[in-house]
């Protein structure tokens, strides 16, 4: 969108550490207006976000944003119409916020230049969204959603597969970068990252944080490199109360 009054009014639901940050760096890239709210794990021990500020619990979350109660969130404001919605889902959330990028050819640029490109991209954010989050971290962090049976040795066994698990994705994106040669997973042009590169850097630094020794992925850790060096990202990052990877 080329008039920036024309843009809808975005509010980003969004946890400091969670996957929310890689919609963050995007709006903060294309320089769009936006109001974060941040939220917090359920302080009562249940599942889901609940408001930071207090304004509102889990289950009202649940019920008036996100249906599964996670982060991030989107919500659109038309304001010339007064339409209403909320979008979930990381592909699709980062999708519709490149599609609000200040000309079409950016938009392309970010989504994809060429169809295959584009189908490339929507590829790459499924399978990070699904495989890399979805189950290899989630077994780490949840892995009593993947068991019936209750027990600190079972939920063990199901941890330590997920570890291997996301070892084993890092290998997979490092040798996509091998053999494509580029700069980028799928790149922005220009020198620029593209969505799947922004996703990739949060996906890189959660490896950073459960000490993986993620220098042994070198490409990757050249894109990640990039994207943190980008004031959208070391901004999204010190904005949610993070510390930089590379400083």
């Amino acid at each position: 969108m080329a008039d920036s009054s024309s843009l809808p009014k975005l509010t980003l639901y969004l946890a400091s550490g969670s996957c929310a940050l890689a919609p963050h760096i995007l709006l903060r890239e294309l320089a769009i207006p936006f109001t974060p709210f941040f939220m917090r794990l359920n302080i009562k021990g249940g599942s889901g976000y609940e408001a930071e500020d207090g304004s509102f619990s889990a289950e009202e979350y649940k019920k008036t944003v996100h249906h599964s109660g996670y982060v991030p969130a989107l919500k659109v404001v038309i304001e010339a119409t007064g339409e209403e919605d909320i979008i979930t889902e990381m592909p699709a959330i980062l999708t519709y916020i490149a599609s609000l990028a200040p000309s079409p050819e950016r938009a392309a640029r970010l989504l994809g230049a060429t169809p295959i490109a584009r189908a490339k991209t929507i590829s790459w954010l499924a399978w990070l969204s699904s495989t890399l989050h979805g189950q290899a971290y989630a077994s780490i962090w949840k892995p009593k959603r993947f068991v019936d049976q209750a027990g600190a040795d079972v939920e063990a066994i199901v941890a330590q597969v997920g570890r291997k698990t996301v070892i084993e994705c890092y290998r997979q994106m490092e040798a996509a970068l091998e053999r494509d040669g580029g700069e980028f997973f799928i790149g922005g042009g220009e020198g620029q990252p593209g969505l799947v590169d922004i996703c990739a850097y949060l996906f890189y630094r959660w490896g950073v944080k459960q000490k993986f020794e993620m220098g042994q992925f070198v490409r990757y850790e050249k894109v990640a490199q990039a994207v943190e060096a980008r004031e959208s990202a070391s901004g999204a990052v010190e904005r949610e109360g993070g510390k930089l990877v590379f400083a």
